[in-house]
């Protein structure tokens, strides 16, 4: 099964993504995948278009996601756009 941790967003509201804090003296995604691989789970993606988690030793997806949250008619031309940051597999996935 393909693991795949969803790091996207535009990270408007932080200098660093939430995804890289640490915690206990630990990055979160860094230990995130340090559990899977802990478990015997190989097959392991991030889901981002920031360069900051080039450096993790795992494939990352690119995609084309123009989604904006909100309510206003300038947003809800893209209110499904979310859609494009999955990636349908032949196999079965954890998101």
């Amino acid at each position: 099964m393909k693991y795949i941790i969803m790091a996207g967003g535009n990270y408007n509201h932080f200098s660093t993504p939430k995804q890289l804090l640490k915690v206990n003296n630990e990055v979160l995604i860094e230990r995130t995948i340090r559990l899977l691989r802990e478990n015997w789970i190989t097959d392991i993606a991030v889901s981002s278009n920031n360069p900051a988690f080039a450096y993790l030793d795992v494939p990352i997806l690119h995609h084309n996601n123009e989604f904006t949250s909100g309510h206003s008619e300038e947003t809800k031309k893209s209110q499904y756009c979310w859609l494009n940051a999955y990636y349908p597999t032949e196999e079965p996935c954890c998101y």
